[in-house]
């Protein structure tokens, strides 16, 4: 299936490129956040559980060296319009209350968004010098 790129919010792109080549995550709808105190989100499928497992240590490291928010990375369970039971994953950023303008906010969640670019295209675990606070 053809991935609508020319659709989707432009600083979430990398991110959802990296998550799609990958290998072992699917997208299927992501949001950047359009206005302050929004979260960016993703929902996703994950294909290979093992290799997933592998990545997630990196992602939570991450997320505890974040000064200004938060990434959180959870499954999502909810019903299908023929109250079917699906599990998808989402991937949600969240900038601190207290940021006074969405440029800050968007420079914040770029941030983020290419850290985790990095973590999705390497394969490795990441060490925590490889990340500067954000």
């Amino acid at each position: 299936m053809r991935i609508p790129y020319e659709k989707i919010d432009h600083d979430i792109i990398p991110l959802i490129k990296a998550m799609n080549n990958c290998g072992y995550i699917k997208t299927l709808g992501c949001c950047i956040g359009h206005e302050i105190n929004k979260p960016s989100e993703v929902i996703f499928k994950v294909i290979d559980e093992k290799q997933w497992q592998l990545i997630m240590p990196s992602i939570l490291l991450l997320n505890s060296l974040l000064r200004n928010a938060n990434i959180d990375v959870y499954q999502w369970y909810r019903l299908d319009c023929d109250n079917q039971h699906i599990t998808d994953w989402l991937f949600k950023i969240e900038v601190h209350p207290g940021i006074i303008s969405i440029t800050e906010e968007l420079r914040i969640k770029k941030d983020i968004i290419d850290k985790l670019v990095g973590i999705l295209k390497d394969d490795r675990v990441a060490a925590p010098s490889s990340f500067a606070k954000v």
